[in-house]
């Protein structure tokens, strides 16, 4: 599934079955066009959740190093190329990950469960579901 025209498409399957929900009170987004990409970098495996359409960024970058985690929260108000991410505050979040240690070329299936505040507590971001990707 290609989410713009010119995007690369590294995987003919689906890399994440994830719902997001944001907003406040009464006004609430769902989103459901994610796609998943891991890469080793030293001793770090970094895992995007991500949803970008060639305007807008939407998602999470997941850190996994000596069993634990953080996440970040892709910041939508980025150009093209960019990576930026903004501060959340993290209400919830679990991460199951099929094993404990990873290599480059590995497959890796994982479920994530994750719910934080943003913008001063003002917005409500909740995002569950699996991802399956080969780690780059």
């Amino acid at each position: 599934m290609k989410l713009y025209d010119k995007e690369i498409v590294e995987s003919k399957t689906r890399t994440a079955y994830i719902v997001q929900n944001s907003g406040h009170d009464r006004f609430w987004l769902t989103f459901n066009n994610y796609k998943c990409k891991a890469q080793k970098k030293d001793d770090t495996l970094e895992i995007s959740l991500n949803n970008y359409d060639g305007l807008v960024s939407n998602g999470i970058m997941i850190k996994v190093f000596d069993n634990h985690f953080f996440v970040k929260d892709y910041n939508p108000k980025t150009l093209k190329g960019e990576t930026k991410f903004f501060n959340s505050k993290p209400e919830y979040q679990v991460l199951n990950l099929d094993k404990s240690i990873y290599q480059k070329n590995d497959s890796i299936y994982g479920f994530i469960d994750y719910e934080c505040v943003i913008g001063g507590g003002t917005l409500a971001k909740l995002m569950r579901g699996y991802f399956k990707t080969k780690i780059q």
